[in-house]
């Protein structure tokens, strides 16, 4: 029943993913992927809902907590995406192809269906939660994890606010943020978003089946920190402002200076 289980909601994550796909060929821009990611992973958590055997406390926090996420992320996406065209990330993989059927093909594997994997996988935890959990109270890891993800969302919520109100200031246009969280690590925003999916791993471990999802936050932090965030933001941030380079050598990437 598990594998039947966890088919329908790669299924589900297929057929949007394949949508977006279509979607972007239409409108020629591939980043939509980036917009609808939170609200694809609360489509797949919804789904799990709805399956669900669980008790109604777990299903009832889940729901909450993914909802929040999603709405919050899902307005900052399309705060900075509206009116600003396709990400310019995706506009250079236009130049590893021919325009067309050629480039299409090749979005469709390195942007859609491995971004589709992505999310399938980090959404693990909460699958496994909701559909082997067989009891109606929580244990400590769960209460432990609640603590996680509280202090994860609250610390990447305030470190966006943060940086929204510095690059408003005009003066600041030609520098970088190194105050408040920022002054603790580069990237607060990340380390509060990690936080938050090892918060939600640790909150699904109700017993030794749960542990198997670990790959989601594993998996998550790994794109994080080497492959879309930590090392892209520092290259892009290198080439745009001066003394960045050096800031790199002094400064905390993801673990704030608190903690370390």
């Amino acid at each position: 029943m598990l594998i039947y289980f966890l088919f329908q909601t790669a299924l589900i994550t297929s057929i949007i993913v394949l949508s977006l796909w279509i979607i972007s060929m239409i409108i020629k821009d591939v980043s939509i992927i980036d917009t609808a990611f939170a609200p694809i992973i609360f489509v797949i958590t919804f789904l799990s809902i709805y399956l669900s055997p669980a008790a109604s406390i777990f299903k009832y926090i889940i729901f909450v907590i993914i909802f929040i996420w999603t709405v919050r992320l899902t307005l900052l996406m399309l705060q900075r995406k509206l009116g600003h065209g396709e990400d310019s990330r995706y506009t250079k993989l236009r130049e590893w192809k021919k325009p067309g059927l050629s480039f299409n093909i090749f979005a469709l594997w390195q942007v859609f269906i491995k971004q589709g994997i992505v999310i399938w996988l980090v959404t693990l935890p909460v699958q496994f939660l909701l559909f082997t959990s067989t009891t109606s109270s929580l244990n400590i890891f769960n209460i432990i994890g609640l603590i996680i993800i509280s202090v994860g969302f609250f610390w990447e919520c305030v470190a966006d606010i943060q940086l929204n109100k510095f690059k408003r200031n005009e003066v600041n246009q030609k520098t970088f943020l190194q105050s408040g969280l920022w002054s603790l690590s580069r990237h607060p925003n990340y380390f509060g978003e990690i936080m938050f999916w090892w918060g939600i791993y640790i909150f699904s471990i109700v017993n030794s089946l749960t542990l198997i999802s670990i790959i989601g936050p594993i998996l998550f932090s790994y794109l994080i920190i080497n492959v879309t965030g930590v090392k892209t933001m520092d290259k892009r941030m290198s080439q745009n402002y001066n003394g960045y380079s050096e800031y790199i050598k002094s400064s905390n990437s993801i673990i704030p200076r608190i903690f370390s």
